[in-house]
């Protein structure tokens, strides 16, 4: 994660993403999803708020 931060998702790739952002919720860490629309974004924060 420190060489590359960040990850782009394929439209096929849909399990993967929700396997990564589980492993986020379970082990408490910071995350952020940028979809293509520039106006919806979400992030996981390690203090429980999303």
């Amino acid at each position: 994660m420190d060489e590359a931060p960040g990850h782009l998702f394929l439209e096929h790739e849909e399990e993967d993403l929700a396997s990564f952002l589980h492993i986020a919720m379970l082990f408490g860490w910071d995350a952020e999803i940028w979809p293509r629309v520039p106006y919806i974004t979400a992030k996981l924060s390690h203090d429980e708020f999303i």
